[in-house]
């Protein structure tokens, strides 16, 4: 049964050898089972392998010739114009390659065959239309798809013709004889076999002209389609396309499963939280540092503030994370409590210390005491609660891992940033060595400094973060580390007094004087000299050359006191390259 009147006929059958060069992609949905990725960007603009997923499309339908592309958009349409702001014409219109784009806002969402009823003032109804859902990713070639449809669409009588796949997970479009009798069982009409709808389909003049009979405003486009068969059982033919991979992307396990191979971003991260059990809502990174990892702190819908870490295999002492919070919390020590942690994924979940370290604290000194009375417990009881039942730590402070920081000092600060041809001081080196490994070993934190010592909300309690690294060593490495902090400026009185505020804290653990903790002071400030030399040459993270002035300060001062001539005079000349 034809749709068309005979004037109608005439003009169809006069362009019906066209090609097909306009294009209808839908994208108003909510796309609301992948929140909370879709409370930042609707699903068509979430990044699948590399790039936006309605840009997959758009290649697709470029490489096969369509130069019109409109747009459907309603949750976060501003979005839409955001991501390809760069390419809007002087007419509003959008480019993308060769074709142009025009994005067509809806004030309610009116489905799929309400959106396309709606466009057609735009679109026209005298040529067929390509129609792509925007929110699938189908990554088979297009055009022999197209090619199958021009030469149907040379049939007055045909309405449509639809792309389908052989399987897949709903097979609810029945079929016979190169053409769809019935589609979610609404007919009942027999048939050979069930197919799976791709959502690309194109729409014939007749199919375009029917939208406009409905009276309601928001309805499927499978409404349409029903009533097409109805009336003519042969009016939809449709094209077998099993190639390529087609997927509705649907759920956050969907969205890992297909970027497994790609970069990792902020939406796959999200997505492998909810996937564990958290919606992360109110997300915001956390950049701060030098730490390869990758953090960021949400909330949970309930308000719990929580912070996410997700890390790299590369160094065993990442994995490490989880067993020495909860090891140091048991013991009354203040760290983040781990609410999940999995180590196939990588990913950690922590409650949130607060959002200010001790070095943006003004008037700290009362939060440095309370930091120093919790060093010395770790130090002391907490130390001898771990040779109860030891567990795995990174390798102890010894002549290797010495070795391995003096080295960084010379090759990244030394030679690398500073360019100076000096000789090493291996006396001084070894001297350093030989009075840091005659002390007791104890628990360090290993990277005590002020940007890993958070301070709460309220401004009253310190917390640490960053003790992966935590190891056994000479104690004065970590009070050393924080009180000779290049991060912070504190004056030498107030090292005095945060000194014998460690000494005198119970319990009694032997401090074996000045020398030993400016000793360790000149080798920390040295590890601390080679990372900033490494970071802000070969990492490009050019914040850190800000740290070179203070952290060689006070190397001068320390070596100095610790009657270390050759490295004092070395740091000297460092600072006269700055």
């Amino acid at each position: 049964m034809s749709f068309l009147s005979r004037p109608e006929k005439a003009f169809y059958l006069r362009n019906m050898a066209k090609s097909i060069d306009t294009a209808f992609v839908l994208a108003a949905g909510y796309g609301k089972r992948l929140a909370p990725l879709t409370d930042m960007l609707p699903k068509p603009l979430l990044p699948v392998n590399g790039k936006p997923m309605l840009c997959h499309i758009f290649d697709k339908l470029t490489e096969a010739g369509i130069s019109r592309i409109f747009v459907n958009t309603h949750h976060l349409a501003g979005e839409y114009e955001k991501a390809f702001a760069s390419s809007r014409g002087e007419n509003g219109a959008y480019r993308f390659k060769n074709a142009e784009i025009m994005f067509i806002r809806e004030e309610e969402i009116l489905d799929t065959g309400g959106g396309l009823k709606n466009a057609l003032p735009l679109i026209g109804d005298q040529a067929p239309v390509l129609v792509h859902n925007g929110d699938i990713f189908f990554d088979a070639p297009i055009r022999d798809f197209l090619n199958f449809a021009e030469k149907h669409a040379g049939d007055e009588s045909a309405a449509a013709t639809l792309c389908l796949r052989g399987d897949g997970a709903l097979l609810n479009v029945a079929t016979k004889n190169g053409h769809i009798v019935d589609m979610r069982k609404t007919t009942g009409a027999p048939f050979e076999k069930e197919m799976q709808f791709t959502g690309v389909f194109v729409a014939n003049p007749p199919l375009l002209k029917s939208l406009k009979n409905f009276t309601a405003d928001k309805f499927s486009i499978v409404e349409a389609f029903i009533e097409a068969i109805k009336k003519d059982s042969k009016s939809i033919p449709f094209f077998e396309e099993n190639r390529g991979r087609w997927t509705d992307i649907g759920t956050p396990e969907q969205y890992v499963e297909i970027n497994a191979n790609s970069a990792p971003t902020l939406y796959g991260r999200l997505a492998e939280l909810k996937i564990s059990g958290f919606h992360a809502a109110k997300t915001a990174p956390i950049t701060k540092g030098g730490s390869a990892r990758d953090f960021f702190r949400f909330e949970t819908p309930d308000g719990e503030k929580l912070i996410a870490c997700f890390y790299s295999d590369e160094k065993r002492e990442n994995f490490l994370y989880a067993p020495i919070a909860e090891f140091l919390g048991r013991q009354g020590f203040p760290v983040p409590q781990i609410a999940f942690h999995d180590k196939g994924k990588r990913m950690l979940v922590m409650t949130d210390a607060g959002t200010r370290d001790l070095a943006s604290v003004k008037d700290n000194i009362h939060l440095y005491r309370q930091a120093i009375r919790h060093v010395k417990k770790l130090h002391t009881e907490i130390s001898a609660e771990f040779e109860k039942s030891p567990f795995e730590l990174s390798p102890q402070f010894d002549e290797a891992l010495y070795n391995w920081e003096q080295n960084y000092f010379f090759d990244e600060c030394v030679r690398g940033r500073f360019a100076l041809g000096a000789e090493r001081p291996e006396r001084e080196f070894a001297e350093i060595k030989r009075r840091l490994l005659s002390e007791k070993k104890v628990l360090l934190h290993r990277d005590l400094q002020s940007q890993n010592i958070i301070v709460s909300d309220s401004g009253e309690d310190v917390s640490f973060i960053d003790f992966q690294g935590m190891r056994l060593g000479c104690a004065q490495y970590d009070l050393a580390s924080l009180l000779f902090d290049p991060y912070v400026s504190l004056s030498y009185e107030a090292r005095g007094e945060l000194f014998e505020e460690y000494e005198n804290a119970a319990p009694h653990l032997d401090c074996a004087g000045k020398k030993l903790f400016h000793t360790a002071a000149v080798e920390r400030l040295m590890q601390a000299l080679g990372a900033y030399g490494f970071l802000s040459s070969k990492r490009g993270k050019k914040e850190y050359e800000n740290y070179f002035a203070p952290a060689l300060e006070n190397l001068i001062y320390c070596a100095g006191h610790a009657g270390l001539a050759e490295i004092e005079k070395l740091a000297q000349s460092c600072q006269e390259k700055l």
